[in-house]
């Protein structure tokens, strides 16, 4: 009971762009739904079954530090992959914090793949 469905109201979209061409595309829905931020994610055209970590850094510039770690995940043997993560962020939504600069998709090897500025 008191369940409602998911709205386009509170919900933000980040487009990660590749660093490498043709290295990859992601995409991000992030949903306030309270006290937690409800992330949904979509990546494409990564390297398949590999490991990867989307993080939220506080670095403006490189080297990009992996400050908040929101998932870890490995691709599918075309390299997509597709999830979400619930969490305390509420950075990524909520204006009023202004702590992180980008969200950032590191490789296992640590080299950024694909990066956004957070909360614009």
């Amino acid at each position: 009971t008191n369940l409602t469905p998911l709205s386009s109201e509170n919900s933000q979209v980040i487009n990660l762009k590749e660093i490498n061409m043709g290295m990859g595309k992601g995409v991000l829905v992030v949903r306030g739904i309270g006290l937690t931020d409800l992330i949904q994610q979509s990546f494409n055209h990564l390297q398949p079954m590999s490991t990867y970590s989307l993080v939220l850094t506080k670095s403006a510039m490189q080297p990009y530090n992996p400050d908040f770690i929101v998932n870890t995940f490995k691709t599918d043997d075309k390299g997509n992959y597709m999830g979400q993560t619930t969490g305390v962020v509420k950075t990524m939504v909520d204006k009023s914090v202004k702590d992180f600069t980008h969200v950032v998709l590191f490789d296992e090897a640590g080299k950024v793949v694909l990066m956004a500025n957070a909360g614009k």
